[in-house]
């Protein structure tokens, strides 16, 4: 009879200490969400919780708030409004994890090669996690304090490399030649090319030739050399920079992208015929190019042996674009004699002839001229001729 009694005492502890040893565990446990190899923790802590409507919600054991929380859900409250008003802090945890595995989907996309060349990339799918599953895995686990197995969604992308090839078409290229530049002037072109090199255009975006390509400073890698102010030659930094903007002004008239803005050398340029330069100054002077083509566009630039080229891949023009300028007026040279001064070592100079030039499009659709858009009238100041006396 005492040995059954002392049967009976040892079992009541157990079982109480069992009971105890649980409530505990829900009490104190550290709840685990498991997403493949990663492992997130699930705050089911009162701290910084200042509502104190719900203080005597919050220091209630966990079995009391699972209580609650099913009374809230008879209630007509959906989980999350429930697990959130018990569980404050648990939506940090749900955003934490969102944050970690939630990806947007990527759709294919174009990029640039070397030589005005492109390529393809494929796109990705996105993953977003199940919040509704979570939550309700999540209230699960506070009864079975087992992990919680996150969820998620794939997000397929909408675009693949099959339907981004056939947009893509050599819309217009044009090239210019600089090999009889100095060192400092290859440097700044090649310097603009490498900017505007694989920049995209989306349809009806403008593109802003200085915002791209910065302000001509030596930290940005520009270096002096020859540049045009007020009808003269003066050394700056940045020099050949416009021989650039004008390769790609000349590209993009060839595919029937819009100019919004573009401005004339006041001499002529020796690298393009007139009115089909394009001068630019980062604190005054821009090329704006718009594309309102319907689909979007990609501008690719190198320099190779000496050629400054662009090429533009986009929609395939409707028509084969033609430029053509016209001089209508040359103005003469002024010439000066000046008396000869060694102090200001004082030169003879032949003078060059200036220009009134148009220029136009010539718009053809098999070997047909549909149209003709006059685009620029343009005045070339031509350089004053010195004679020494």
């Amino acid at each position: 009879m005492k040995k059954m009694l002392i049967l009976l005492v040892c079992f009541l502890f157990v079982t109480f200490f069992v009971d105890i040893n649980f409530q505990n565990k829900l009490c104190y446990a550290n709840f685990i969400a498991e997403y493949e190899n990663n492992q997130f923790e699930l705050d089911i802590s009162t701290k910084d919780t200042n509502i104190q409507i719900r203080k005597n919600v919050y220091n209630l054991p966990l079995f009391k708030k699972c209580e609650i929380v099913d009374k809230i859900l008879k209630m007509g409250f959906d989980l999350k409004e429930a697990v959130d008003y018990v569980f404050p802090n648990f939506k940090n945890s749900v955003r934490n994890i969102e944050n970690n595995i939630n990806k947007e989907a990527i759709n294919a996309s174009v990029y640039s090669l070397k030589n005005c060349k492109i390529g393809f990339i494929d796109g990705k799918n996105g993953l977003k996690v199940n919040e509704k599953d979570l939550y309700k895995q999540f209230y699960e686990s506070l009864k079975t304090s087992e992990n919680v197995k996150i969820i998620t969604t794939i997000i397929p992308f909408d675009i693949s490399i099959d339907e981004i090839k056939n947009k893509f078409y050599v819309a217009g290229k044009f090239s210019t030649d600089f090999s009889s530049s100095g060192l400092e002037r290859k440097n700044n072109i090649k310097t603009a090319l490498s900017a505007i090199d694989g920049i995209i255009i989306k349809n009806g975006e403008t593109f802003s030739f200085n915002s791209v390509t910065g302000a001509r400073k030596e930290e940005n890698g520009y270096k002096t050399a020859r540049i045009i102010v007020n009808g003269q030659y003066v050394e700056g930094v940045g020099g050949g920079v416009c021989q650039v903007s004008t390769t790609l002004y000349n590209a993009a008239l060839l595919s029937n992208l819009d100019v919004l803005e573009v401005h004339s050398h006041s001499l002529p340029s020796h690298y393009v015929e007139p009115c089909f330069d394009a001068m630019v100054n980062y604190n005054t002077s821009d090329l704006k190019i718009q594309n309102n083509t319907g689909s979007d566009c990609i501008i690719t630039a190198s320099a190779v042996d000496d050629k400054c080229q662009v090429v533009i891949y986009g929609t395939k023009p409707q028509y084969k674009i033609v430029r053509r300028s016209e001089i209508y007026e040359d103005v003469p040279p002024n010439i000066l004699y000046k008396k000869s001064d060694n102090e200001k070592n004082i030169i003879s100079r032949k003078g060059v002839k200036g220009y009134k030039a148009k220029a136009y499009l010539d718009y053809y659709r098999e070997n047909k001229l549909i149209k003709t858009q006059k685009i620029r009238d343009d005045v070339y100041l031509p350089i004053d001729e010195i004679i020494v006396i």
